[in-house]
């Protein structure tokens, strides 16, 4: 982590997930729109952070598996409870989670737009890539 911050990544009952100063509700969002990514996000979101699946599935305390299977599986659908074609909240909560604390945000695709990436803080010019 490049910043001196402490963020606390939590995944309750909820699906409140903290970090830092930014407060995601997915239970709130899961209201609104249905929450879809695609895998080739996933995979770019994990580029972006300079991870190997290894590392994200680390990070995000899951199976190295769960999470290669969402990047090659194309459509990501987040539901409450992990079912067939879908992942668990809690689950998409970790890696949302690890990958935040990497730099990196997950956008959902909505009505009027798609999915996509980005990196959460603008990126120092000094800094290589």
């Amino acid at each position: 982590m490049a910043s001196g911050r402490t963020r606390e990544a939590k995944c309750p009952a909820s699906a409140k997930l903290f970090f830092g100063e930014r407060i995601c509700d997915l239970s709130r969002e899961m209201k609104n729109e249905k929450l879809t990514y695609d895998g080739r996000q996933l995979t770019a979101a994990r580029t972006l952070a300079k991870l190997t699946i290894g590392g994200l599935a680390k990070a995000a305390d899951v199976a190295w598996l769960t999470v290669r299977r969402l990047e090659v599986g194309g459509l990501i659908r987040v539901a409450p409870q992990s079912r067939h074609g879908h992942v668990s909240t809690d689950t998409w909560c970790k890696i949302t989670a690890a990958l935040e604390q990497n730099g990196v945000e997950l956008l959902s695709e909505g009505r009027d737009h798609g999915g996509g990436v980005r990196w959460l803080r603008p990126r120092n010019p000094d800094e290589a890539s």
